[in-house]
């Protein structure tokens, strides 16, 4: 399992909603099946998914091949990353690093296609309202600077999401709303103005004691 930056792309929109949040560091059924179905994806075979999941691992590589992206004897129709190591930088700082599960070239048209795969039953924000997937965008584009584009696409069975490029112009303008962000984080820790939000409330490791919840209950009164 790669290891997480504290201000990793998966934590982004929940630290928009509140900058104290801390994401959980649990292991359940729930995480160990979204690893069996990843590594699924990533060998292209169902042969260590359980039989209840199958359905999965078929409706997310008929999207691929409906898209175009996938053959139909498993192999991609552009050459691709997996489990790709990116970072994002503000000049030469690093704002944060993660993995982003594949990114595909296509040489012709300059693009990258980047691709998030999601196994859970909660649908995520749509790519253009994505922050962890925006931002893996633009670290894709820092990283592979010839490419013109990167389109992102998040492939989750059960759920529907459109397309949405990112050209170097929105990257730069990335870079600077996780910039001030990972700033509002370090700020929110270092004063207490701990901002609480149902959103990241109910899945932050501060829950319980933290003053947050309560808060959110006294404002309702």
């Amino acid at each position: 399992m790669s290891a997480h930056h504290k201000f990793g792309p998966s934590t982004l929109g929940m630290r928009e909603a509140s900058p104290c949040y801390v994401p959980k560091n649990d292991d359940n059924k729930h995480t160990a099946r979204g690893t069996v179905l990843h590594e699924a994806m990533e060998h292209m075979s169902d042969e260590k998914v359980e039989h209840n999941d199958q359905w999965a691992f078929y409706e997310a590589t008929g999207r691929l091949q409906g898209m175009g992206l996938l053959k139909d004897d498993g192999k991609f129709i552009f050459e691709g990353e997996r489990e790709q190591k990116l970072t994002l930088y503000d000049d030469e700082d690093e704002l944060l690093f993660g993995t982003a599960d594949l990114l595909l070239f296509d040489h012709i048209s300059k693009e990258i296609f980047l691709i998030d795969y999601k196994f859970g039953s909660w649908p995520v924000p749509q790519p253009k309202d994505n922050l962890q997937l925006t931002a893996y965008a633009a670290a894709a584009l820092q990283k592979y600077p010839d490419f013109l584009s990167c389109n992102t696409l998040i492939i989750q069975p059960g759920h529907e999401y459109e397309m949405y490029t990112v050209s170097h112009k929105e990257g730069a303008h990335i870079v600077e709303k996780v910039s001030k962000l990972i700033q509002d984080c370090k700020d929110a820790e270092a004063t207490g103005n701990i901002k609480p939000s149902i959103k990241a409330c109910m899945f932050c490791d501060r829950f319980v004691g933290c003053p947050g919840p309560m808060q959110m209950v006294e404002d309702l009164l």
